[in-house]
């Protein structure tokens, strides 16, 4: 096998792996005569770029829980100093004026939603309108 065809080789596993399939400690992969590339599972076979969007990557966020340092901003129809958006802190919560601390982390955002809300209703608002969102685009708002 010549260098070339080794060299192409290489770059070519780099593309479907990623960077550790060009070095691997103990395994030369220049001089290997035969690479098996293994197609993981949950790896997709091609993405449609318009697919890949700031709402798409909050959604997945939102469905897999909250994590800290996440920024969500929450809306409470008609009271414009409790809406704003919160940074998760390094404990899981956030600090919303009235009601204090709530756990943010590991809920979906219907389940933060719901928790300030009941919150609010215990003495504060009668109805509360509640909306919590990740905004698309977090470097460019500030908490």
């Amino acid at each position: 096998m010549t260098i070339r065809k080794k060299l192409r080789i290489v770059l070519l596993a780099s593309l479907f792996m990623g960077p550790q399939a060009a070095y691997s400690e103990g395994f030369d992969l220049l001089s290997a005569d035969r690479i098996e590339i293994q197609k993981h599972q949950d790896m997709p076979t091609s993405i449609d770029k318009g697919s890949v969007t700031p709402q798409n990557i909050s959604q997945s966020r939102t469905l897999s829980g909250f994590q800290p340092k996440d920024l969500v901003r929450v809306s409470v129809y008609g009271e414009p100093d409790l809406s704003k958006t919160y940074q998760i802190d390094d404990l899981g919560k956030i600090y919303i004026p009235l009601i204090g601390e709530v756990k943010a982390v590991g809920q979906s955002r219907e389940g933060l939603e719901n928790d300030i809300r009941q919150r609010l209703k215990k003495g504060y608002l009668l109805k509360p309108k509640v909306t919590v969102d990740v905004p698309a685009w977090p470097c460019a708002e500030k908490p």
